[in-house]
């Protein structure tokens, strides 16, 4: 339909806007593809959302998500966007409600079942349901950085340093540049007391902040 191409013209215009860090421009464009169809105004609803989140206007993301949930209920990649929104403005219980309502209709989606994992381990609650959640993600995903990392820090948070540094070593191998994944490797190091590990991983770590 000539309606469905202008609606993905639309999608293009404004992924185009974005690269180009004209997010106000691309949030124009986004809103006039909401109307297409089901997979373009998701996707539209989406990128709308993560211009905001770059904007640093969480509140107008939540409510772009909230009015696209208005109109497809239950969505899980809306959802899922909604639940890093809420994360974002430090709204754990609605975030854990977003997630607990993916995992509950997909038990398979590894991402919220990582999420929902680790903000429980970053918090030093319900950890060994974060570590079921997580070894779910791992299974499903086994080489995934992000899940890895959650793997050791849920297991950092239980004292089983051995079994942290292990899963925070493959996931920094493959992610060297990521600070927080190797911040996470340098409090496992300190609590095992590898001097020669530490001194690296500091190394690695100020690296980082100067290219920063």
């Amino acid at each position: 339909k000539e309606g469905d191409k202008i609606s993905q013209a639309k999608l293009i215009m404004g992924r185009v806007m974005m690269e180009q860090e004209n997010y106000d421009r691309a949030i124009i464009m986004f809103r006039q593809a909401q109307n297409g169809i089901e997979e373009d105004a998701i996707l539209a609803y989406l990128f709308e959302a993560d211009a905001h989140r770059l904007l640093e206007e969480p509140r107008l993301g939540i409510r772009t998500l909230n009015q696209a949930l208005g109109v497809f209920n239950g969505n899980n990649e809306l959802l899922y966007s909604r639940a890093m929104m809420y994360e974002s403005q430090n709204k754990l219980s609605a975030m854990e409600k977003d997630l607990q309502s993916i995992i509950d209709a997909d038990e398979n989606h590894y991402d919220a079942l990582n999420a929902l994992g680790y903000s429980w381990a970053e918090r030093n609650i319900k950890l060994d349901e974060a570590l079921n959640l997580i070894q779910r993600a791992h299974e499903l995903e086994p080489t995934n950085v992000a899940i890895l990392d959650s793997m050791g820090w849920v297991h950092y948070r239980l004292g089983n340093y051995e079994q942290a540094r292990h899963y925070l070593e493959q996931a920094t191998a493959e992610n060297v540049e990521d600070k927080l994944m190797l911040e996470h490797l340098l409090a496992v190091l300190k609590a095992i007391g590898d001097q020669e590990a530490i001194q690296m991983i500091s190394l690695k770590i100020k690296q980082v902040e100067e290219t920063d």
